[in-house]
């Protein structure tokens, strides 16, 4: 217990520290002298471990240049910079397992190109209602922040109310078209859902499916993936068909009786291809489908929206929507953030591919 209070009071002085001193590189001139490792270590009582530990921190971030043999300086001008927004906790805490792929993607690209960069964590208290101003209010001209999603409540309003230099990246979203008017403000990178269900739809279509049932999990009837079915059917000349879409939010029994249901259905309303949204559906859909004594099954066309193919793959060829390389969306940001570019909006499409992995492979 002793060991563990103790790496916590490291932790927090760790914070503290940083915190000061980056305060003092924002406040002081431009190219002076920055006080050493020693002289800090010295006037703060903190051992030199820790203080040479915060000034990498603030060195990768920008905040500091180091000058073999000369000492550490504030930069002449303040280096371009990015600052990729957390909702809460450090990278490496974060549930959000696209956030985190992302958010390592561009650290690392970031480093290959000598680029600082820096974690912004949107309020230290974890609460929702209260920011972190003090990070906030040390940016400068030269930073950028990059926002994946929308995470947090007043972040808009505030970045806009200090004109801050923004890329927000979205996979299509619902309240997109509340935040259309403040995205105009913005570098804005579109990873497009609904186009690619589109385009699924489309090469459905040219095999010769007339009717496409689909079984997804998903909490939003406007969610961008249903819209491009929808989207996808009206350019087609395809009917929607209600009883054909299946929510399939539940276990594996009762998926199966969803499964049932959908092909007692096929002789009053045929269907000749299915879209199943979601990796950890398609993985419960695989192992019942494996267990089904229907007829016509194997006559139906299968197709997979999701970010990998599951272990258990389906015995027979699946075409296979998802999303882009997280390299690819990286490049996009790091395009997006060169400074004194005006506000645009890039669209990357997702890709699109048959899968020819079966059980036997």
């Amino acid at each position: 217990m002793p060991t563990k209070k103790k790496s916590c009071n490291n932790e927090n002085l760790h914070q503290h520290l940083l915190a000061l001193l980056r305060r003092q590189a924002v406040t002081s001139e431009s190219g002076s002298r920055f006080p050493s490792e020693a002289s800090v270590s010295k006037r703060y009582k903190v051992s030199r471990s820790t203080v040479s530990r915060v000034y990498n921190e603030l060195e990768s971030a920008g905040y500091l240049i180091r000058k073999q043999g000369c000492g550490t300086f504030v930069p002449a001008e303040p280096l371009y910079r990015i600052c990729y927004l957390l909702p809460f906790d450090t990278i490496r805490k974060n549930h959000d397992t696209e956030l985190v792929v992302r958010g390592e993607s561009l650290q690392k690209r970031c480093l290959e190109q000598s680029i600082p960069f820096e974690y912004i964590e949107a309020s230290s208290k974890r609460n929702s209602r209260e920011l972190n101003a003090e990070q906030f209010n040390q940016s400068n001209k030269n930073t950028v922040f990059v926002i994946s999603g929308y995470f947090f409540r007043g972040i808009f309003d505030r970045l806009i109310s200090q004109k801050s230099n923004v890329v927000f990246v979205t996979a299509q979203h619902e309240l997109d078209p509340l935040y259309r008017e403040r995205l105009k403000k913005w570098q804005t990178i579109e990873i497009d859902r609904r186009g690619g269900m589109v385009k699924l739809v489309n090469e459905l279509a040219e095999k010769g499916c007339k009717n496409i049932a689909l079984l997804h999990n998903l909490p939003h009837h406007q969610h961008p993936l249903l819209r491009g079915y929808r989207l996808g059917l009206k350019l087609n000349k395809l009917q929607y068909k209600p009883q054909l879409i299946m929510n399939m939010i539940g276990g594996m029994e009762y998926i199966q009786r969803r499964l049932d249901t959908l092909f007692e259905l096929k002789s009053i309303y045929p269907f000749d291809a299915i879209i199943i949204i979601s990796e950890s559906l398609a993985r419960t859909v695989s192992l019942a489908w494996s267990t089904m004594n229907k007829p016509g099954k194997e006559a139906v066309y299968m197709a997979l929206v999701s970010k990998n193919l599951p272990a258990q793959p389906f015995p027979f060829p699946v075409l296979h929507l998802y999303q882009p390389l997280p390299e690819t969306v990286t490049d996009c940001i790091m395009e997006s953030a060169k400074l004194n570019m005006p506000p645009g909006k890039h669209i990357i499409p997702m890709l699109l591919t048959w899968q020819y992995k079966t059980n036997n492979d």
